[in-house]
């Protein structure tokens, strides 16, 4: 069976692939608190995104599937909290 500790750390995973290293290690400080860490990390690729002047920037278009990929983890991080362990 899988632990509630074992899911988090899966989300933690997943969290540095989509964002990077980088970024991951800047919400650090959200360790024990997975959804509070997405949505800090939600900000930084926003405030990359609106930095540049075009939508065809690729910084702009890894910014929008970085997003999309945030918004699944968010509800995969919603279900860990939700469930009865």
């Amino acid at each position: 069976m899988i632990t509630k500790n074992q899911a988090n750390r899966s989300i933690t995973q997943l969290l540095c692939l989509i964002i990077g290293r980088e970024r991951s290690n800047a919400s650090a400080h959200f360790a024990f608190n997975p959804l509070e860490r997405i949505e800090f990390c939600f900000k930084l690729v926003q405030q990359d995104m609106a930095k540049v002047k075009s939508m065809e920037d690729p910084i702009y278009v890894a910014g929008k599937r970085q997003v999309d990929s945030l918004e699944s983890l968010k509800k995969l991080a919603q279900l860990v909290r939700e469930v009865e362990w």
